[in-house]
């Protein structure tokens, strides 16, 4: 899902109003990738239970819960270290940095994942898990928006 929702997003859109291609854009749109699905993988989460029961084969049902937590780390940690790697490596400008300001608010959702977890099927767990899906999104777009800033700035300056 990361292929199609962020790089070929993030690149189809560049080529669209450029008609070429930049490891710019690509560099962009990695970031993007790891969260769009650390947004889709978490939302897999509330369901896990009844999926498992109707054989629905979800990656979470698959991997299990406590490994499934692990992979959404994985996701949110690759998102931070590809921005950061992108901008070691000169091919993001320094001010896309601001996309790792949405970072305590994935640590924050990662905590409501374990939380809800935790919690078992009630009430509780419920709440968790829909705040940590609503702080992956919140993170998504808050990233997003933060590289084009950054993006903006470095090309103005």
């Amino acid at each position: 899902m990361g292929l199609n929702f962020g790089l070929l997003i993030v690149l189809g859109t560049y080529y669209v109003q450029t008609l070429g291609l930049s490891w710019t854009a690509l560099a962009a749109g990695i970031p993007m990738a790891f969260l769009i699905t650390a947004v889709l993988h978490v939302n897999q989460f509330p369901d896990v239970k009844a999926d498992g029961e109707t054989g629905k084969a979800t990656l979470v049902v698959r991997l299990g819960t406590a490994r499934a937590v692990i992979t959404q780390y994985m996701l949110i940690a690759g998102a931070s270290l590809s921005i950061a790697g992108a901008v070691a490596l000169r091919i993001l400008p320094i001010w896309t940095m601001l996309g790792l300001m949405p970072l305590p608010l994935a640590v924050r959702s990662l905590y409501f994942l374990r939380a809800g977890m935790a919690a078992g099927t009630g009430k509780k767990a419920r709440a968790a898990l829909a705040e940590a899906c609503g702080m992956t999104v919140r993170c998504h777009l808050a990233t997003g928006l933060l590289l084009v800033a950054g993006l903006l700035l470095s090309a103005s300056l």
